[in-house]
């Protein structure tokens, strides 16, 4: 269903497949800087002993694109 509605989109906004396809992968950018935040922040956390490495981290997240896509993310990230 997500393809579909990004596929619509693409469709509505007049971007070809090279344009839409470009466009996703500088949003795989800002994925990376994230992954970086949140290993910087678990590290620092660690390190101050206010997280135990043993236990996983609850993690929620939501991806919206304004042509009517909303997708959830819900799991943990295991430090071990």
């Amino acid at each position: 269903m997500a393809k579909k509605i990004l596929r619509q989109a693409n469709k509505e906004i007049g971007n070809g497949p090279e344009t839409f396809n470009i466009s996703i992968a500088s949003s795989q950018d800002g994925g990376r800087e994230l992954q970086h935040e949140i290993e910087q922040a678990v590290q620092k956390a660690l390190e101050s002993a206010k997280l135990k490495a043993a236990r996983p981290l609850p993690a929620k997240m939501t991806l919206e694109i304004r042509a009517r896509l909303k997708v959830p993310f819900e799991g943990e990230i295991k430090l071990k």
